[in-house]
């Protein structure tokens, strides 16, 4: 089933059940009485409900380290999750409501969780926030916010990771939400963690034991492990049989299957129905995300990551949790969703006017490539060398920069590189809409020398670089104007429109038709000494975060 089929919301489809069946004002309160709500088992949990069915499930039970016992069932904090149709438990980890025995296979595994089991800080300490074995934890601290809507809930939590002294090494601000679909719940995972202590935190760990992960309820492991299989970009694995990232063995062949997914799906079985749960993992987290999986029902990513003073690390997840199976295109069309969403051409967008070419077709990439070095290091590679180096940089192009309803799109991970035209250019007219997303950075390279800027102009963290002063300058230079003549940015998150004419060695551009450089020297940042190029190729930069770009028009100028 497409999942276009699937994302009419749960509340409506009983809301127009009930109208046609009970009349309007029955129908009302029968929607009310399944709308989203928070309710609280005090130093216990708090709940999600649909109506009366859970969603979701915060383990928030302070620490009690009174007896063993209580230890080994309150050291961290997690989220339970529940089957869409019928609240069934889905997730493995103490319920708040009976003992949790320790008789369960791995019980260190619950739920949804994040954390690292081998982190280091300070003068040599270590932590381990994942088995807690040597007086670390993970605390509770507070529910800062809660929203619910009639298919939505969410909540933002203060979490402190205290370290084998009891003493808080780092502070995290979770946020979990979940939205209710007729055949999916999707939850959404947002964490920005900060240290607490002065120097570096370095987040380690193994493929098992850190990162965020999901861990089905134990009955998968007990009973059921013969038919859990994983679903993957290659498509349907058999059951039991699972792939894993060696970090004991990092030249196993196995290791390029399992890094840097989009997204990985396990399918499991509980009280004889069959449910999905596929990972889907932001580009802009860390990388490289080395997966691991386990046939009784664990799953997930975890990367490497030197936390530094005053540099929070946020990383977005979502889980998709659906009843019986999916397939890879469903996947696939849930990555998407989730790294592009709300994003589409208009009718007409990507037509050239008289005049001018579309660099961009609007369809696929054709009439670009992958960025390979610079003007500079690229003349002086042979020609077998400049092939093969850019037969590798296609690939890497392709694996970031896509087509996405009609616009061009980059993914945000920081692994990819700039995008760059086939064809060199030397005096032209160049328009060209763009958007980023909030702290975003970009440009655009004229002649392969940067660069005209964009950035995300209210994000204060870059105004020590002339963020606030707006996007169009020519950044790099030094000796001829770098900043715009005025602010003329919309904001963060919505279209921008550049008219660059670029003659000779100077350029005159406009955003969103408010002059910011005239006539000005673009310097060549590549050589110093020397003029810009007289020819080159126009580059779309890559930086961390979603870019999107569409309306890409060029004319030729003598």
């Amino acid at each position: 089933m497409r999942i276009s089929t699937w994302t009419r919301p749960l509340y409506l489809l009983l809301a127009i059940s009930a109208i046609s069946l009970l009349g309007r004002e029955s129908a009302l309160a029968v929607e009310a009485l399944r709308s989203m709500s928070w309710h609280h088992e005090p130093g216990k949990y708090a709940e999600l409900r649909l109506g009366d069915q859970p969603v979701l499930r915060y383990m928030l039970q302070p620490l009690d380290e009174s007896t063993e016992q209580s230890r080994f069932e309150t050291y961290k904090v997690f989220h339970h999750l529940f089957a869409p149709s019928n609240g069934q438990l889905l997730t493995n980890g103490p319920t708040g409501e009976e003992p949790y025995s320790q008789e369960v296979l791995y019980p260190h595994h619950r739920g949804l969780y994040y954390g690292f089991n081998k982190i280091t800080y300070g003068d040599g300490q270590q932590a381990d926030t994942w088995h807690c074995n040597h007086g670390e934890s993970q605390q509770h601290v507070e529910i800062l916010a809660e929203e619910t809507g009639p298919d939505y809930g969410s909540h933002r939590l203060a979490i402190n990771w205290q370290g084998q002294d009891g003493n808080v090494f780092a502070k995290e601000l979770r946020e979990v939400s979940a939205k209710v679909f007729p055949q999916y719940t999707q939850i959404d995972f947002v964490s920005t963690l900060e240290s607490a202590v002065d120097g570096d935190i370095h987040l380690d760990g193994d493929p098992q034991h850190a990162g965020v992960q999901f861990r089905a309820i134990d009955s998968v492991a007990k009973e059921n492990a013969s038919q859990t299989y994983y679903l993957r970009t290659d498509g349907k694995g058999a059951p039991g049989e699972t792939r894993n990232w060696n970090h004991k063995d990092l030249d196993d062949p196995m290791n390029s299957q399992c890094v840097d997914r989009p997204w990985n799906a396990q399918s499991f079985v509980v009280d004889g129905k069959r449910y999905t749960a596929i990972y889907l993992d932001n580009p802009a987290n860390p990388k490289p995300a080395r997966y691991s999986e386990r046939d009784y029902g664990r799953f997930g990513s975890y990367f490497v990551h030197d936390l530094k003073p005053g540099r929070p690390l946020k990383v977005r997840y979502r889980i998709i949790l659906l009843e019986g199976e999916t397939t890879v295109e469903d996947c696939q069309e849930f990555s998407q969703q989730f790294v592009f969403p709300d994003v589409a051409a208009e009718e007409g967008d990507n037509l050239p006017p008289e005049g001018f070419i579309a660099l961009f077709n609007g369809k696929d990439l054709t009439g670009w490539k992958g960025l390979v070095g610079n003007p500079k290091t690229r003349a002086t590679q042979s020609a077998e060398e400049l092939a093969k180096n850019q037969a590798a940089a296609d690939e890497l192009m392709r694996k970031h920069w896509s087509v996405v309803n009609n616009v061009l799109a980059y993914d945000g991970s920081r692994a990819g590189a700039n995008l760059c035209t086939e064809k060199d250019y030397s005096n032209f007219e160049l328009t060209l809409d763009w958007r980023i997303e909030p702290t975003g950075d970009s440009g655009v390279y004229l002649r392969g020398s940067p660069q005209v800027q964009m950035w995300d102009t209210q994000h204060e963290p870059f105004f020590k670089n002339g963020a606030d002063q707006g996007s169009g300058s020519l950044w790099n230079n030094q000796k001829h104007p770098r900043f715009p003549l005025v602010h003329a940015d919309n904001p963060a998150g919505e279209w921008n429109t550049f008219h660059i004419r670029m003659v000779g060695d100077s350029a005159t551009i406009k955003l969103n038709d408010q002059l910011v450089v005239d006539n000005t020297v673009l310097e060549n940042y590549w050589e110093r000494d020397q003029p810009i190029y007289p020819t080159g190729q126009i580059e779309l930069q890559k930086h961390d975060g979603v870019l999107l770009f569409k309306n890409i028009f060029l004319r030729e100028l003598p």
